[in-house]
């Protein structure tokens, strides 16, 4: 397989075999022929916007702490905090907290984990290590959830990752994950 300088330049000069795989290739294709519209997950024509927390050392403390969730907690249907952090531990606390609406994605080790925060959760401390996704429209969370949980749309997501033992992805990358955008199809249909 050959990559051409122009696919090398729009990738922002990333190296990693995995961000030109055969899987992201045909699922990128499938996108092409697509009869909506393509645009970006987020970026300035996006969906939505992301962002993560930066890294902590966390001071953690017993039971009457602050309860903090793990990553690989999003996915659990009445998750329970199995570590607390102290108050004096150095970083932003409320800004960890996680919003109902708000969808979470895993970025480290394991990547491409997506949730939608509940009721349950709003307002629950979680690690750095997630992307926090905020729909610009929020009858339209639901559209990109179901989206990146496709073969097509995880199996984009995955390729912009980078690391050689530890995989992440950074809220930058979802600039460059393709989305069909069938909204204006589907309301010609509904107004008919």
């Amino acid at each position: 397989m050959t990559i051409s300088i122009d696919e090398i330049l729009a990738s922002k000069l990333r190296f990693e075999a995995n961000v030109y795989n055969v899987e992201g290739r045909k699922a990128k294709e499938t996108l092409k022929n697509c009869k909506w519209e393509v645009k970006n997950l987020c970026g300035s024509d996006g969906f939505a916007t992301a962002y993560h927390r930066g890294r902590f050392k966390r001071i953690y403390i017993d039971k009457s702490g602050i309860p903090i969730f793990q990553p690989s907690q999003i996915l659990e249907i009445y998750p329970k905090p199995y570590k607390f952090i102290s108050e004096f531990t150095d970083t932003d606390i409320d800004a960890l907290k996680v919003k109902t609406g708000q969808m979470l994605l895993s970025c480290s080790g394991t990547i491409g984990k997506v949730s939608i925060v509940t009721d349950k959760l709003n307002e629950q401390v979680f690690s750095h290590d997630l992307i926090r996704i905020n729909s610009l429209n929020k009858n339209e969370i639901g559209y990109i959830y179901t989206y990146l949980l496709s073969d097509i749309g995880n199996t984009i997501l995955i390729t912009n990752n980078y690391g050689a033992v530890i995989k992440h992805i950074e809220p930058e990358h979802l600039e460059n994950v393709p989305i069909p955008n069938p909204s204006k199809e589907i309301n010609k249909r509904k107004n008919s």
